[in-house]
């Protein structure tokens, strides 16, 4: 949480965000690892009471979740594709042997 002008990063020099007092970023994380950030910007420099960030931080937290979910099932649905297609391929494969 920065509420100072001077503990924002310089990354954040766009117009639209000018007149920013405080910055909120919460990171998204899975295990070890950040997958993405809640990023919120106030031009109020007290707009983040610990409450507000409490909760943020939980609805960060089951947002992860909920991306990762997300992933791990595109990624079983490849693997089930591709299973399938392995299938179809040796089931030929068995009938073109039957048939020799």
């Amino acid at each position: 949480l920065a509420r100072e002008e001077s503990e924002v990063q310089p990354y954040r020099r766009s117009a639209f965000l000018s007149g920013t007092k405080a910055q909120l970023a919460i990171p998204l994380r899975v295990g070890g690892e950040i997958i993405g950030a809640i990023d919120l910007q106030s031009r109020n420099a007290n707009a983040f009471p610990r409450e507000d960030v409490e909760m943020l931080e939980t609805l960060a937290n089951q947002i992860a979740v909920a991306v990762d979910n997300a992933r791990l099932f595109a990624e079983m649905q490849d693997k089930l594709t591709e299973n399938r297609r392995l299938y179809e391929q040796t089931s030929a494969q068995l009938r073109e042997i039957e048939r020799l």
